[in-house]
């Protein structure tokens, strides 16, 4: 054959192979077969493969050019492994009757009678380390027989620009290809992680001997689970199951594929930061460590599905004011845009406040609160649900069981379940504060005992007893901790006078109340600082909110005051903390005067509304 006539054949193959529509077709089992059928043909072979290296798996697998895919143990009937093994090793090619007679005896050399073999190596990246390393991951085989005649070196140089322009389409649909399986198995594994969690999460299973649970909360859930939207209100103490039974109806409700979204709005500091979280960034905005390609907020992610807003008392005018018009017509807009986004999310909102009284007193908005409770859940504490208390107690136990890896702790003895069934939860975190104990006694348990006794149960000092004589006396033969006896004396009278007085020294603060050591011992406390939500609870059933507000209405400076200080800082919350206020207070001020932080700095007057100006002049 004439120089003109190779170069001619040359050119043609590679120009069929440059015009192949591979990244059209991403399917590397297409790619590959197509690429040994081209060979095959190129070349005048018998046969050809592509037999592609397994690193992880350490063997080859191929494809004939007639797309038949072939494992390890089927390749020898087509083409010589220690041929290919060889190329791999060596990285270089290999031809018999150029540089190396054809002295190997394999099954498809016998059964074929080959006299001459062409393989040339892949190379392929490995893109999923850090280290990007370039190895031999397949080999492009072909073989004649004795009729056919040897490969020339012309043969050698047209398979090496074949494999050269094929392999950077290799590598991509290889690469492509591995990205697939490993997203498929992740879809997989997600599926079947919400598969877990909805068979936990049943509603028709939710475990309760409780006769409120049975009779008044689950019956009603599961009627109106049948709605495709249901706005719901979750009323009951902290730590009682709200979100648990928020998670519950998300997945009896027709919207359970879509996501479950929480925000807890008594975990965000400033009403800035909450507008944020619930409606995220636009690209671009210019906000202090906003992402340049904005951040979507809860309401973009709960699209579809459910959006649990926990403590919602505590959100904010303006973001009432936009949390309904998402009820109502579905739009919100992303912080730093002009422009409204659409969204499609049932709302449960949950708080331990009374959102009757917060309407009245004009701290929340009445139209939003009726959007919100189409229908209201009221959970009671888990000292009113002592039936409830062994099913969690067992419930808890196997989780932490599990989770510290102690399989040794079988079960509660009866006496243990006795003490926590007696134990008063509402005042010591309730459900959380049962899980608490429960991990707790677990981790401090000695190690090889078979069960958790009595004495095993590691409380909180802050936690107390309903009955001063539930602990375990010492003639009943168990041993008791120093750190075990009553943390609150029950039979101490909550002295109203001191608790007054407190409240108007600090303002209404609840959270410094917390802290205040003379506040304990008003209450019977006498270990440890009261959780801010048990005070409130506390200071609620002695009748003392009336003066928690007048104590804040007092301490809160004038609206000539507030608007002077973000004039000389230049914000609301930098103007707060000046003040030694909260900024919710400072914008609720501001409010009742007619104004917002943003009028103040955009230097608008004080000029309170009209009626509020009538009442002073009379």
């Amino acid at each position: 054959m004439s120089e003109q006539t190779v170069a001619a054949h040359h050119i043609k193959v590679l120009r069929e192979i440059l015009g192949r529509e591979y990244l059209r077709t991403p399917d590397l089992h297409f790619a590959v077969r197509d690429l040994a059928r081209m060979a095959r043909e190129a070349l005048g072979a018998r046969e050809a493969i592509v037999g592609l290296w397994n690193p992880r798996g350490a063997a080859w697998s191929a494809c004939t050019s007639t797309g038949k895919t072939l494992e390890a143990s089927e390749i020898s009937e087509y083409g010589s492994l220690s041929i290919l093994n060889q190329v791999r090793d060596s990285a270089a090619p290999f031809c018999s009757g150029w540089e190396t007679p054809l002295a190997i005896r394999s099954e498809s050399i016998l059964t074929h009678e080959l006299a001459h073999v062409l393989a040339v190596p892949i190379t392929f990246w490995e893109v999923s380390n850090r280290e990007r390393q370039r190895y031999v991951g397949g080999c492009l085989y072909a073989d004649r027989t004795i009729a056919d005649g040897p490969f020339t070196g012309d043969d050698v140089q047209l398979v090496f620009d074949i494999t050269r322009i094929a392999e950077p389409i290799l590598n991509v649909l290889r690469h492509v290809d591995q990205i697939e399986t490993r997203l498929s198995a992740s879809y997989e594994h997600i599926e079947e992680l919400k598969r877990q969690v909805a068979a936990e999460l049943r509603l028709g299973e939710y475990e309760s001997r409780d006769p409120w649970i049975v009779e008044r909360v689950l019956p009603i859930l599961g009627r109106v689970s049948r709605a495709s939207k249901v706005n719901i209100v979750i009323l009951g103490p902290s730590g009682s199951g709200k979100s648990f039974l928020a998670k519950c109806y998300h997945y009896a409700c027709p919207r359970r594929e879509a996501p479950f979204v929480t925000l807890d709005c008594a975990q965000v500091t400033s009403a800035e930061t909450l507008a944020a979280e619930l409606f995220g960034f636009a690209p671009r905005s210019g906000y202090f460590n906003a992402p340049p390609a904005g951040r979507p907020g809860k309401a973009a992610l709960a699209n579809g599905g459910t959006l649990f807003i926990d403590e919602v008392g505590a959100l904010p005018g303006n973001l009432q004011q936009q949390l309904l018009r998402v009820i109502q017509d579905g739009e919100f807009s992303p912080l730093g845009s002009g422009e409204s986004a659409s969204t499609d999310v049932q709302i449960i909102a949950a708080t331990n406040e009374d959102l009757a009284r917060a309407v009245r007193e004009g701290r929340f908005r009445e139209d939003l609160y009726w959007r919100l409770k189409e229908v209201t859940i009221q959970l009671p504490s888990l000292s009113r649900r002592p039936a409830d208390v062994p099913l969690l107690a067992e419930r808890l136990l196997a989780r932490a069981r599990q989770r510290f890896a102690r399989e040794d702790l079988a079960r509660l003895t009866p006496d243990a379940i006795q003490m926590l069934v007696r134990q008063d939860w509402s005042r010591c975190g309730n459900i959380r504060g049962l899980e608490h104990t429960i991990t707790r006694s677990v981790l401090l348990a000695p190690v090889g005992k078979a069960e958790l006794e009595a004495e095993d149960l590691a409380f909180e000092p802050s936690e107390t007893l309903r009955e001063r004589d539930a602990l375990p006396r010492r003639d009943e033969g168990i041993a008791l901790r120093s750190d075990e006896v009553a943390w609150r004396r029950e039979d101490v009278a909550p002295d109203r006078a001191v608790l007054l007085e407190r409240i108007h020294h600090h303002g209404g603060n609840l959270t410094s109340l917390a802290r205040d050591p003379e506040v304990a011992r008003a209450l019977g406390y006498y270990h440890g600082q009261i959780p801010p939500s048990t005070l409130s609870v506390r200071l609620e059933s002695l009748d003392l909110r009336a003066a928690l507000q007048e104590a804040r209405s007092r301490r809160a400076p004038k609206p000539q005051v507030i608007v002077a200080a973000i004039r000389d800082h230049g914000c609301g919350t930098a103007a707060a903390d000046a003040l030694g206020i909260s900024r919710n207070t400072l914008v609720w001020e501001l409010r009742k005067a007619g104004l917002s932080v943003r009028d103040v700095r955009r230097g608008l007057p004080l000029t309170p509304p009209p009626a509020a100006s009538g009442e002073r002049e009379r």
